[in-house]
């Protein structure tokens, strides 16, 4: 309870503290006042004692950081040439590599698995010690027929391209089983999506169109539900459109056909049943671990192979794994894994060079601010207080330009995407989100303690010269500059002989 008393007693300190600072000044001229004359100059430090009854109300600190950002604001303004040049190269800074976060958060979030219960499922596969490959649909059916750990069976295959009439463009569709979007819980953005009475033979050729494909081909016009399109020259009535962030499974086609069309788009039906290219996803029953699956796949396989021989090696069996994407660090990957380090590296240096050419600036701005500093200390100001002030100065830029760095890492991106491409609308989206946020909260964070504190800690010493620190930030700024100019010229030179080559087709 006394606690609790305390705690009410901090907060109406703290909401009513202008009154109180009021109050207590009147008191003590009250008192100076009533005391005789001989004695007033001994009554002592009004401000002394004001801080000493702060400290007793408690929350000090917040009243602190109050006067460090106005003492702050106010420096800031009456150097507009200097906070509006330290903004530009710190933002452009943060900007790249906020860049380069939104194209990896796209990546991230198009590689999530946004399906109902994902826990769930799980993505099989066919393995032996030489090679992973997929399943027939023979082998399919079979495995949906005999298991008694799977509460559904879900068959996805990849098609050659196919070309929309009208423009001769090429897309990536995917054949699908009809319980594909029921089974993971796909709710249409537009009419509706496949279901099993569209995977009957003799059904009418039907198709659902990705909702990204459907933005940047159809404008988005809800009117293209029911109309139909011709795909190799063939009729196919669009009875849906997939909801967003949904974009398929481990593939990102522009459209999805029920599998028993396979053969009507394509001319074909040979991909599916005599060559093991599908994919297979399955859905545990409640209470069934991964474990149990693997070892009832491994008697299904055993089985099969005695009824198929052909279609099962001896040294063959079924892995399963979360069917969401995930990253392979086995050594053949390794230099897949290489690039994106290297780009990672490349930005941060872009940010290293802002943060050295900012410490210059700072230490230059330091002699300007000598006398300030020394009338500080005269007052009784502490090291640990002056560079608290310094450091709130640096935050306060780097917040500023990270409200910059947002709007220019976004549009950064976005120019990235429209200059590489999009491959037919499959869909990279570029979205502020929490990840966003977050990367851009610590970039300012490790910005400002590598642009700042070197030069606060060198001008509460007392040396706002800091030739040592200088040259130091001078030798930094211009080691990762030549650092970034031989990157850049190999993957300079990297691009220009790709386009150079023939591809021989």
């Amino acid at each position: 309870m006394r606690k609790i008393r305390k705690l009410l007693r901090r907060l109406s300190a703290l909401l009513h503290r202008r009154r109180l600072q009021r109050e207590l000044a009147e008191d003590m001229a009250a008192h100076r006042e009533m005391m005789p004359p001989e004695r007033r100059r001994n009554f002592g430090s009004t401000l002394l004692f004001q801080e000493q009854a702060a400290d007793h109300w408690g929350w000090t600190w917040l009243d602190h950081l109050r006067q460090d950002l106005a003492y702050g604001s106010r420096q800031l303004r009456r150097s507009p040439g200097f906070t509006l040049t330290a903004i530009a190269v710190l933002s452009l800074g943060i900007g790249v590599n906020l860049a380069e976060a939104h194209i990896f958060n796209a990546m991230f979030h198009r590689l999530e698995l946004h399906v109902r219960d994902p826990g769930s499922l799980y993505w099989f596969s066919n393995v032996t010690p030489q090679r992973s490959r997929g399943f027939s649909l023979p082998e399919i059916e079979f495995y949906r027929r005999n298991n008694t750990v799977l509460s559904a069976v879900i068959a996805d295959s990849g098609m050659p391209a196919v070309f929309l009439a009208q423009d001769s463009q090429s897309l990536r569709p995917d054949a699908v089983s009809g319980n594909y979007f029921g089974e993971l819980g796909i709710a249409p953005a537009y009419g509706r999506l496949l279901d099993e009475q569209d995977d009957q033979p003799g059904s009418p050729p039907v198709a659902v169109l990705s909702y990204d494909f459907w933005q940047n081909h159809f404008g988005g016009d809800p009117g293209v539900v029911m109309r139909i399109i011709r795909l190799n020259d063939k009729p196919v009535r669009v009875v849906g459109i997939a909801p967003l962030p949904f974009s398929g499974i481990r593939a990102f086609p522009n459209l999805w056909i029920p599998l028993s069309q396979y053969a009507y788009l394509t001319g074909s039906n040979k991909l599916l049943t005599d060559y093991p290219a599908m994919q297979m996803f399955g859905r545990l029953k409640p209470g069934v671990s991964p474990e149990a699956a693997r070892q009832q796949f491994r008697s299904l396989t055993a089985a099969l192979r005695k009824q198929q021989p052909e279609r099962v090696e001896a040294n063959q069996w079924v892995q399963l794994q979360p069917a969401g994407m995930s990253i392979d660090l086995s050594p053949r990957n390794l230099a897949e894994l290489l690039l994106p380090v290297t780009m990672i590296l490349m930005v941060l240096l872009v940010l290293f060079s802002a943060c050295a050419n900012l410490g210059n600036m700072l230490l230059a701005r330091g002699l300007a601010r000598r006398r300030e500093i020394e009338i500080r200390f005269a007052v009784g100001a502490g090291r640990g207080r002056l560079i608290r002030q310094l450091m709130t100065e640096n935050l306060m830029l780097a917040a500023l330009a990270t409200l910059a760095a947002l709007v220019l890492g976004k549009l950064a991106a976005l120019l990235f995407l429209r200059i590489v491409g999009d491959n037919n609308g499959a869909g990279l989206r570029i979205v502020t989100d929490w990840r966003i946020v977050l990367a851009a909260a610590a970039l300012a964070l490790g910005a400002t303690l590598a642009f700042g504190l070197a030069p606060a800690w060198q001008m509460v010493k007392g040396a706002p010269q800091a030739t040592r620190a200088r040259r130091m930030l001078v030798s930094v700024q211009v080691t990762s500059s030549c650092v970034l100019l031989i990157l850049s010229s190999y993957f300079t030179r990297s691009l220009e002989q790709g386009f150079r080559t023939a591809a021989g087709f």
